[in-house]
């Protein structure tokens, strides 16, 4: 069973968060969507979550930029990075941050998504 913990979906690309939420919920988890890094430090000062799901690529606020946001505010908050882009294309500084715990290539089975989830 899901943990009771909702995810932060990040990503500036609506229809792929509501998708992704929509799978999510059907799995038994809850979340929230953030289109904008602006957004997702805002819900996660006013919310507890079990992990941000961050795009790499977001448009306005950088997702570095985000991971910086959360470290500030003294949000302990795990990140999973996703990309259309490889691993290897995300610069190492964002890559290697303490705060994330992995990385997703666009796009993803949700089985693949639901693993890193729960792991």
């Amino acid at each position: 069973m899901a943990d009771s913990l909702p995810v932060l979906i990040c990503d500036d690309e609506p229809r792929l968060t509501m998708l992704t939420a929509g799978l999510l919920e059907q799995r038994g988890y809850r979340s929230k969507v953030a289109n904008d890094g602006a957004r997702a430090l805002e819900l996660a000062s006013q919310e507890t979550f079990r992990l941000m799901l961050l795009d790499v690529n977001l448009a306005g606020m950088s997702a570095l930029d985000v991971i910086r946001g959360l470290d500030a505010a003294g949000i302990e908050l795990p990140v999973l990075l996703s990309s259309g882009y490889s691993a290897e294309d995300v610069p190492a500084e964002l890559r290697d941050h303490p705060r994330v715990s992995g990385f997703l290539a666009k796009p993803y089975p949700v089985d693949r998504l639901i693993d890193a989830i729960s792991s």
